[in-house]
């Protein structure tokens, strides 16, 4: 494709095959869910079929009918959405690219509100501090699952036999997370009405007649009261409440979700006339989704006979919000310890509101339940939560426009069990952390785990920096220099003299034509310089924070540079070829995720790095590393040296210092002994001065033995 033809953002997705209900992978149907969501499309859009879908014309009826699409064969791609994997964005000259689901997502979720500031139902999808799935999935187990595990494991679920089809493990691991106790911000004040709500059902319990909607329920019956001092007063003239719960899972006091029609549930308890919906935001959650629901703005009446947990959840759906009730509470539950409150129940996959976690599960869930054919009642009873979250999603307001849209047939799923009979036991994965998090790593200090290691013969070895030479920063331009990366006099001199120790390594490893990848590049210190002064070398910088890296971006087109792509990606999602990896401060397990990359892709690697203190055991990996240390050395042993490794501050006693750097090099010297393991020769240095960092330390790996010069 010609690069005149590249509109300002472009996005590609990967068509692997369809079928007649749905495209493959489950990505691509997840990010056409979210765009007709959002109801635009700020991006043109390009399917990248593979060979067995080039042929498939399956696709075009599968594709949401707002969406414009057109085909792209691989070969087609611009470079730099060659080495990541789709979906991926590309924007403004061609340089710049946004990689992995969960990524695309976000950017998505943002550009459509900096399109149209008013779509403020769109921006929350990303949650509280707008942190929804922004966490890598190789260190968080919850992004992970939704952005990775889950669509693989329909993908699978759907390719086998009915005969061997067994319940995914990810899918009970979701129907558990469910069944947990919700901790959302300010929670306490939730969980307080709650117990108010509670508290005053018991009491009303024999003056009201349960209603035909909410049978089942019976203690439980959620009563919520516009004004708390009104519920005193004529008790006897006040009309029962009616919860028309189509499936039988009814609004209870423990938090249940919401009815199959909202709509009609409002309209009997209080026989209201309907009024139009304001917008495609939604004023609340009706059995239309977008069409015909209430008008949320009128008090608290439509949301009387509601669970607190659903009034909280219909007031961040609603265009204008719900007015709290602002009565202050009783002596006897504000004395009430926050342990004896009653626990908050999910509404959505990440607590009381729905969030990008929903969108992206939905597709999924969505395409399991309907390939479970005979099976479905049978397997669907050990998936009660899930059951009761496809139901209550599908009354978000405009998630009915976007079934329409994708052309999803929904399922009339058995109705799932009241969840006022739900417990919240504390599984055996969660005790076991508990337990582990309970036991103190700081026994005896580090000695014992120094000695121990002495014993084994191993112990901690530097070697002096191989090379002295340092930038003439003077005759550097100014936008390559680190105090143009918002840094402080003190603090930019100080990034100076790291980066003199790395680059003097990579300018002895790099040859002409190389590709230099700068991983954690942060904003772009490192990288800049290493472009700017191997103009005959390719440099890409790979960062997870959109912030940083356009900062880097903006850096770089003051310079002019030609050879410096920008990849915002988990470093999963890259999957290019390289020579030199490099990585300044990587944090915690990042420096090992780094190593690991360069050791697949075969090339050298220099790496400082950071936060000792924060490695712990993740998804991928574990430590310690190398079979040498782990004959030695058991998880706990390992992680006691690694939080005194953080202990080289320069306010903290000499001899404490001594010991925190003796401690970054036992843990480097894992790295390096894994290394060495896949045949590389490594060596542990320190920067010069020490001064420059705290965290000084420097792992160095090539494939061939260094030559006399290195």
């Amino acid at each position: 494709m010609k690069k005149g033809s590249i509109h300002d953002e472009c996005l590609y997705l990967e068509l692997s095959h369809c079928s007649e209900d749905r495209i493959f992978p489950l990505h691509t149907s997840i990010v056409f869910f979210l765009m007709s969501y959002c109801d635009t499309t700020p991006l043109k859009v390009f399917l990248v079929p593979n060979k067995d879908a080039a042929d498939c014309p399956l696709w075009q009826k599968r594709v949401p009918a707002n969406i414009p699409v057109a085909l792209l064969s691989e070969q087609e791609l611009p470079p730099v959405v060659r080495i990541c994997r789709l979906p991926a964005v590309v924007e403004r000259d061609g340089n710049f690219c946004r990689a992995g689901l969960a990524v695309v997502l976000r950017h998505i979720i943002q550009r459509t509100y900096d399109i149209d500031s008013s779509r403020k139902d769109v921006l929350e999808l990303l949650g509280f501090k707008k942190t929804c799935l922004k966490a890598c999935a190789e260190v968080s187990q919850w992004t992970k699952l939704c952005e990775i595990s889950i669509p693989l494991a329909v993908e699978s679920f759907i390719g086998k036999s009915i005969d061997n089809r067994a319940i995914p493990p990810e899918m009970l691991y979701l129907e558990n997370k469910l069944g947990e106790p919700v901790h959302i911000h300010n929670d306490d004040k939730i969980r307080r009405q709650k117990l108010r709500q509670r508290t005053r059902n018991k009491n009303n319990k024999h003056t009201k007649k349960a209603s035909n909607g909410a049978a089942g329920c019976s203690d439980d019956v959620s009563v919520v009261t516009k004004d708390l001092s009104e519920e005193t007063k004529d008790r006897k003239n006040e009309e029962p409440t009616h919860e028309g719960s189509e499936g039988g899972a009814g609004c209870s006091a423990e938090g249940a979700g919401i009815t199959k029609d909202l709509s009609e549930e409002n309209m009997e308890s209080k026989n209201k006339e309907p009024t139009k919906k304001t917008s495609d935001g939604g004023a609340g959650c009706s059995g239309e989704g977008a069409d015909g629901t209430k008008d949320l703005s009128e008090e608290n009446k439509d949301t009387e006979g509601l669970s607190v947990e659903l009034r909280t959840a219909l007031a961040k759906l609603a265009v204008e919000q719900i007015p709290a009730v602002s009565s202050r509470e009783q002596p006897s539950i504000r004395k009430v310890k926050t342990s004896d409150l009653p626990p908050l129940e999910h509404l959505f996959a990440e607590g009381l509101f729905f969030t990008l976690t929903d969108i992206v599960l939905f597709p999924c869930l969505h395409y399991f339940f309907v390939s479970l054919g005979d099976r479905q009642e049978q397997i669907l009873k050990a998936l009660p939560l899930l059951c009761r979250w496809y139901q209550r999603v599908q009354e978000v307001p405009g998630v009915k426009k976007t079934i329409v849209r994708c052309d999803i047939q929904l399922l009339n799923l058995p109705a799932p069990v009241p969840s006022s009979g739900m417990l919240f036991p504390i599984s055996v994965e969660n005790k076991d952390k508990k337990m582990e998090t309970m036991d103190p790593y700081f026994r005896g200090g580090p000695r014992p785990t120094m000695t121990k290691l002495e014993e084994n013969g191993i112990s901690a070895r530097f070697i002096p920096h191989p090379c002295s030479s340092s930038q003439d920063w003077s005759n550097l331009p100014v936008a390559a220099n680190p105090i143009e990366g918002m840094l402080s006099p003190e603090r930019a001199l100080r990034k100076q003299q790291q980066l003199d120790n790395i680059i003097s390594i990579v300018t002895k490893l790099a040859k002409p034509g190389d590709t230099i990848v700068d991983f954690c590049s942060g904003g772009g210190h490192l990288g800049i310089v290493l472009a700017h002064t191997l103009s005959s070398c390719q440099v890409i910088l790979v960062e997870n924070k959109e912030e940083s890296l356009e900062r880097a971006k903006d850096r770089c087109d003051s310079l002019g540079l030609q050879n410096i792509w920008f990849l915002q990606a988990n470093l999963d999602y890259f999957t290019g070829s390289f020579e030199i990896g490099v990585a300044l401060h990587a944090c915690g397990v990042a420096t090992d995720m780094v190593i690991d990359h360069c050791i697949m892709a075969q090339a050298a690697f220099v790496v400082c790095p950071c936060c000792y203190g924060f490695m712990q055991n993740t998804v991928k990996y574990t430590f310690p590393r190398s079979q040498r240390f782990k004959s030695v050395l058991s998880y706990k042993e390992h992680m006691v040296l690694c939080r005194f490794a953080d202990q080289t501050a320069v306010q903290l006693p000499a001899e404490r210092r001594l010991i925190g750097k003796n401690c970054m090099g036992l843990v480097d010297l894992d790295r390096a002994l894994e290394a060495e393991d896949h045949g590389y020769t490594v060596y542990v240095t320190s920067m010069e001065p020490d001064s420059c960092s705290p965290k000084n330390n420097l792992i160095v790996g090539t494939r061939e033995q260094l030559n006399a010069s290195t």
